[in-house]
């Protein structure tokens, strides 16, 4: 009777000690935890067994297994994860094929905003002012499409493109340091401002003769002083020299830069300045055409002397 009572006392207990579970945690990620779409999210679980070996953990979203961990630590990769919000549960199952589901951890996946970069123009380009820009830019936006791009310099509004490939043209670009950004906004109006791009444009060289002007009229023997306003954007103007059409009529270093022609005869003439910097350049300026009309001739009347009495007769 005793043995039989000790037996079945002994069936209990192994009873009761087969029949311990394993427990299992979530680790990775946390409750509540955000993410972009598109994302890849890595489940970790801790797993143990105090009367036994966890011989696996699965994963799972709702229903629908993720994946299958035999070896600590027990984790899987979730990839390209869409917009949602998902229950994540890890079951552990012992050797005895005993099992665990964890608590569930809640992630919401919510829509990724677009990919947005310029591609022209290149970072730091230097150009001439007056020129034209063409701005191009990539734009992509993952489960979803991009519906406008919009073309800034700083906070100003250069234009905006609806269409594939995305671009815009800057017409007459002033002198100036301009950080040029692209935003693009996809279909859910989620908006991405590219990295800015940095572009200097510089003043065009300048040459031209403004004093006299074009189609001015002297009278021969007049002195006439040419002025030429010069000026360089990438180096410092050495000399300007003085033509007559082909002929040199002189020179200066100094700005203002003038030079003063004397005695001028009757003519017409066709008046440019050249222009060289400090790198070797030369301009040359639009011609200034002048006539000089001879001198008008002094009417003269003759003279009749000092006035004679006549001698009367006696």
């Amino acid at each position: 009777m005793k043995k039989s009572v000790l037996l079945i006392l002994m069936m209990l207990f192994s009873s009761f000690a087969r029949a311990s579970t394993p427990a299992v945690v979530i680790t990775a990620p946390e409750n509540q935890g955000t993410f972009t779409a598109g994302s890849s999210i890595t489940m970790t679980a801790t797993a143990s067994e105090t009367d036994g070996a966890i011989s696996s953990v699965t994963f799972y979203r709702g229903s629908t297994l993720l994946g299958k961990s035999s070896k600590s630590p027990y984790s899987c990769t979730w990839d390209q994860v869409p917009v949602g919000t998902y229950a994540l549960t890890a079951v552990a199952t012992d050797t005895d094929k005993v099992s665990t589901t964890s608590s569930t951890v809640t992630v919401t996946v919510t829509p990724a905003p677009p990919v947005v970069d310029i591609v022209s123009p290149a970072n730091n380009t230097t150009l001439t002012a007056g020129s034209n820009i063409s701005l191009a830019v990539t734009a992509s936006e993952f489960n979803g499409s991009v519906s406008t791009v919009q073309f800034y310099n700083g906070p100003t509004l250069l234009g905006e493109s609806s269409r594939s490939p995305y671009g815009y043209t800057w017409v007459n670009v002033p002198a100036g340091d301009h950080t040029l950004t692209a935003v693009a906004t996809d279909t859910n109006k989620i908006s991405t401002t590219s990295s800015p791009v940095t572009i200097t444009v510089t003043s065009s060289p300048v040459l031209t003769i403004t004093c006299p002007d074009s189609d001015s009229t002297f009278t021969a023997g007049s002195n006439i002083t040419i002025t030429a306003l010069a000026s360089q954007n990438n180096g410092t103007i050495r000399e300007v020299y003085f033509y007559d059409g082909t002929y040199y009529l002189g020179s200066t270093t100094e700005s203002p830069y003038t030079y003063t022609w004397t005695n001028v005869p009757a003519g017409d003439y066709s008046l440019t300045v050249e222009a060289t910097d400090s790198d070797g350049g030369n301009l040359i300026s639009t011609p200034v055409n002048i006539t000089v009309n001879p001198a008008a001739n002094l009417a003269t009347t003759p003279s009749l002397g000092p006035h004679k009495k006549e001698k009367t007769k006696s």
